[in-house]
């Protein structure tokens, strides 16, 4: 495979990685019934959005029975259909439900911090658990009367979608004052960072930067944490993802004292290698540096409507991240973002239907910045508003260009919507 059809297979996956929850079914052979019971669970949970690996679907005659097992290690979640069949199974260590249960157990030590395995009792009167999931907490599909509703809880687990969802915290009404306010881009985190990117980026042509922390009382995380946050903070809607999450590779994030680092060096499309930095730190700041898609499309221009993608799924990325790590709403940002390598660049679109007039615009300077704050989580609104404060100062540079409203509307609007245009 080619550096090029391997760059264009990796982004089909980074597209659709996130597309459905995969989950592994352990279960042990004890009797058609049984198996029955699960194939129909399994089933039904395909229909619900899940994408359920089975052994009666995925192994076949030939294959091997023990690397099939290690699915484990790469899906999502495990569900552990808990019969007293497989406790016993699992607590003398036999067949394959044994060998299942030392992968679980090494995985169950290591704690990543993330609830990957859901026990759901069946065929288990006395509600016998192995050793290893006893402090967990279990679906009960004990009672055949009761599987409708079991079978919803058990996906809405699976999509981490609650059917209660827990409200905001409020703030506290009798606190004197307000948090103090940080500077967050005086931090040296941010200048270190800056320094390590432009040794990869600023060979490639030119890049965009986007920074952004909370203002006042930032978090306080952990790296498998904020590891698994920034997986699924993440917008698979165009070109390489900001914060994008390989799970393979050179580009894999890796820890670092103050939180975790991503460089990928990539070619999806043309022969153009562009590099991906990022970082974020346990305190939720984040940096990011990369070449511009438009370096491998076409390297004279800028198109105008990349541009508003890319800003606006910046600020969703920051949006979606800090959601995820449970940052209080009402939490002041600040955020900046960061053009360079410009200048006598011409101003165009990526595609033909948002053509401009055919007046020759070049850029005049060869970098632009803005800084702006907001109050965190920005409204769908608000993501559109800020996009063009972002993007104006940069827009000026091509002899004044100045887009109507209803383009960002259309473009960031669409974007939010999951398409790009």
């Amino acid at each position: 495979m080619t550096d090029k059809n391997r760059g264009e297979q990796q982004l089909e996956n980074l597209r659709t990685a996130r597309a459905a929850p995969k989950v592994f079914i352990s279960y042990s052979h004890e009797s058609v019934e049984h198996k029955n019971w699960v194939l129909r669970l399994a089933s039904d949970l395909r229909k619900l959005g899940v994408d359920a690996i089975l052994d009666l679907w995925d192994v076949k005659p030939g294959h091997d029975i023990a690397r099939f097992m290690e699915h484990l290690a790469s899906v999502d979640r495990v569900v552990i259909v808990c019969s007293e069949g497989y406790a016993q199974k699992a607590a003398a260590g036999k067949g394959g439900v044994g060998y299942e249960t030392m992968l679980v157990t090494a995985e169950v030590l290591e704690d990543r911090g993330i609830v990957k395995f859901i026990p759901i009792i069946r065929g288990n009167p006395s509600k016998t658990l192995p050793a290893f999931l006893r402090t967990r907490v279990w679906v009960d599909f004990e009672r055949n009367e009761d599987y409708d509703e079991k079978l919803e809880e058990l996906a809405r687990a699976l999509h981490d979608a609650p059917a209660h969802e827990k409200p905001n915290l409020g703030r506290n009404p009798y606190e004197s004052g307000s948090p103090s306010i940080r500077n967050v881009f005086g931090e040296e985190w941010f200048r270190k960072h800056k320094d390590a990117a432009m040794s990869e980026v600023e060979g490639r042509g030119a890049f965009m930067e986007g920074a952004f922390g909370i203002a006042n009382q930032p978090i306080k995380s952990n790296h498998r944490a904020l590891l698994n946050v920034a997986d699924r903070s993440a917008i698979h809607t165009f070109g390489w993802p900001i914060g994008v999450v390989l799970h393979e590779g050179e580009g894999r994030p890796k820890p670092d004292a103050d939180g975790i680092v991503v460089r990928i060096a990539s070619k999806n499309f043309s022969d153009y290698e562009r590099f991906d930095y990022w970082s974020l730190r346990l305190n939720g700041d984040f940096y990011t540096a990369q070449n511009l898609f438009e370096n491998g499309r076409e390297p004279s221009a800028i198109f105008f409507n990349t541009r508003m993608v890319r800003t606006a799924e910046a600020l969703l990325y920051c949006r979606n991240l800090y959601g995820n790590l449970g940052v209080e709403p009402g939490r002041l940002v600040q955020f900046r973002s960061k053009h360079s390598g410009l200048l006598g660049r011409k101003l165009a679109s990526s595609t033909p239907n948002r053509m401009l007039w055919p007046i020759a615009r070049k850029a005049s300077a060869n970098t632009s910045e803005t800084a702006t704050e907001f109050e965190h989580p920005l409204t769908d609104r608000g993501v559109v508003e800020k996009t063009r404060e972002l993007l104006d100062p940069l827009f000026v540079l091509f002899d004044f260009f100045a887009p109507d409203e209803s383009i960002y509307q259309d473009v960031v609007g669409n974007f939010i919507q999951g398409r790009s245009t």
